[in-house]
């Protein structure tokens, strides 16, 4: 088996023929495809996820992290930076929430940046969506330095139904970063615009590129930098310093005549960038817990959390918790997930699980072979070829999955939407696989092309495949979150303002939360507050004495709602407003909707697999 000559990996070094001829009406083409595919994928997104919307439903939040997310979104979208801790906030003490010394979820802004744009375009959803579309055309972009544009517009796309259909075992989530508000494809966004600078530059650097397109490249990666910080710090850091490594080096060999000072110079963009960033960050973290250098995710860690970041430290000291629900979560939840990994078999099994997890999240069977071709060509190039932009990727994604997993293997938590800064490597390494193997010959029988064709379509048919068991197995899986949904809608339909007190049997799991709320708490429509005791209630009664006061009391398999004037009660079990797909106050005509979209689409694939 041969390589056609045509198709060989791009090369960085040319020729001084080639650099002789003129090819200004074919680069103007090239940049035109560029352009269109990054443009035709962005769009493409925005439908795709609509689509699957019908099929799936709105997504209505049921994690921790997704309530807390919301609340960052809904805060920037009213202007603010974090929100005035409420008098009564021993009500309101959820997970993943900060009270003190004011009201802001723990994690970095990115992801509530981006839901906050959802905000603005009427749901937040919407936000979601918008930073999934930028992911994948800065993904195609990336690409484009490395393969065809084709292949870097079919990787996008794939991509795009991947995220769509991949599910979430544990949550029972589907479409996890593209369906939910847990977010992953803002710092996806800020991996994809790093990476596709580094990659980018090399090109640039060695075709004599105008100073002003590599000031531009400068930027640009500034920026994804940027959004690595304000998205997934730790795992950004990691990322970003093979790829600031090279960046560097590329820019000292961008103009061998150009002086060291001339070069600072043109810095002073991206500094400035950078500059302004920083200081923005450090505005937030002040407002929230401030300090500018006090980070909101370890000042809740220090108020509420026992269990440390890694696995070498020891569990804290127990916290003074006002309510039963925190305490059961952070010092029997948390704290036994870490006490299991401190042993050998715990700790393997813990580690082989998430790797199974990451996996078919990411990869699955139809991407793996692929993804093995590409990084084994990257790898090989790295050694061979030293102007390779291929030399670039295999050091940069080499160096930062290394160092990933060596932190990883010593932290306590992982999710896929952790390895979101590694995701451009990998489908860079998918997309240059893909296009190794079209490139094989057999006996002059160009068989490359079929084989990589066949490849994406499995991969395909295996996601879809996936999205539809995971949809059966949602259907026949009633959850609390919908019960929640359905009882604020309930509430939301009748006139004046409302308070739920809400109060927990021993039965109740501590991942079932219900008393989250809005930025805004006393404008709300309802407030969802912890019951806790006869004593502090009476404050919060007369706090909130103009609104219809209910009880709630929830159970392992039920709940109870009681109208504190009437006195009536109404027996709530979950799942029963929910419809037979599990979708809340559906109409008939999206269901009936929602069914036969899906079913055309299974019988078209089937039919094709038949043909």
């Amino acid at each position: 088996m041969t390589t056609r000559p045509n198709r060989r990996p791009i090369v960085i070094k040319l020729d001084e023929a080639e650099k002789s001829q003129p090819l200004a009406s074919s680069a103007r083409s090239v940049r035109f495809q560029l352009v269109g595919s990054v443009v035709s994928v962005f769009a493409l997104t925005f439908v795709v996820c609509f689509l699957f919307s019908m099929v799936i439903g709105t997504p209505y939040p049921k994690i921790h992290d997704e309530y807390s997310y919301l609340l960052a979104g809904e805060t920037f979208a009213l202007g603010k930076m974090t929100n005035t801790t409420h008098p009564m906030s021993e009500h309101f003490e959820v997970m993943h929430v900060l009270q003190h010394p004011t009201t802001m979820s723990k994690y970095p802004p990115g992801q509530g940046l981006a839901l906050a744009t959802g905000y603005w375009m009427g749901h937040p959803i919407y936000g979601v969506w918008l930073s999934l579309a930028c992911a994948s055309a800065a993904m195609v972009w990336a690409l484009a330095s490395i393969v065809d544009t084709s292949w870097a517009c079919t990787c996008g796309v794939l991509f795009v139904f991947s995220m769509n259909t991949a599910s979430y075992d544990i949550m029972w989530q589907i479409g996890y970063w593209a369906q939910s508000y847990w977010g992953g494809s803002a710092a996806c966004l800020g991996g994809a615009l790093a990476l596709g600078s580094v990659l980018w530059m090399g090109r640039q650097v060695s075709s004599g590129a105008s100073v002003q397109r590599l000031i531009l490249l400068m930027t640009v990666f500034v920026i994804g930098l940027w959004i690595l910080a304000i998205t997934r710090p730790l795992e950004g850091l990691l990322v970003s310093i093979p790829m600031s490594i090279c960046m560097v080096m590329l820019w000292i060999k961008s103009d061998k005549y150009c002086s060291a000072k001339a070069k600072a110079r043109r810095l002073i963009v991206p500094l400035l960038v950078g500059i302004a960033g920083a200081c923005w960050l450090g505005c937030y973290h002040a407002s929230v817990t401030g300090s500018p250098f006090q980070l909101p995710y370890l000042c809740y860690e220090k108020q509420y959390s026992v269990t440390p970041m890694f696995l070498n430290q020891p569990l804290r000291e127990s916290r003074g918790y006002h309510n039963e629900a925190m305490r059961r979560f952070h010092e029997e939840w948390e704290a036994g997930v870490f006490l299991v990994q401190k042993n050998w078999n715990g700790y393997l099994y813990e580690k082989g699980e998430k790797l199974r997890i990451l996996w078919k999240f990411f990869l699955g069977w139809g991407l793996t072979i692929p993804a093995a071709i590409g990084a084994f060509a990257s790898a090989v190039a790295s050694f061979k070829n030293r102007r390779s932009v291929h030399r670039l990727l295999g050091w940069t994604g080499g160096t930062a999955a290394a160092l990933i997993v060596l932190v990883h293997s010593q932290t306590v938590w992982i999710n896929p939407h952790y390895m979101a800064p590694l995701v451009p490597f990998l489908w860079c390494w998918i997309g240059l696989g893909l296009a190794t193997l079209s490139s094989w010959t057999l006996y002059r029988f160009e068989v490359g092309l079929l084989l990589s064709i066949i490849c994406v379509g499995f991969a395909a048919l295996l996601m879809w495949d996936e999205f539809e068991t995971s949809l059966s197995q949602m259907a026949s899986h009633n959850e609390w979150h919908l019960q929640r949904r359905d009882i604020e809608s309930k509430l939301h339909s009748t006139v004046g303002r409302h308070l739920v007190l809400v109060e927990y049997d021993a039965s109740h799991s501590p991942h079932e939360e219900w008393c989250y709320n809005s930025a805004d708490i006393d404008r709300s429509k309802i407030v969802w507050a912890r019951d806790l005791g006869a004593a502090k209630n009476e404050r919060l009664l007369e706090y909130f004495s103009d609104r219809t006061i209910h009880r709630l009391f929830v159970g392992m398999g039920s709940a109870t709602l009681e109208a504190t004037a009437s006195r009536q009660v109404t027996r709530v079990p979950i799942g029963f407003f929910s419809d037979q797909r599990g979708h809340p106050n559906s109409s008939d005509w999206q269901l009936q909707l929602r069914t036969t979209v899906l079913q055309w689409v299974t019988t078209s694939l089937r039919g094709e697999v038949n043909r």
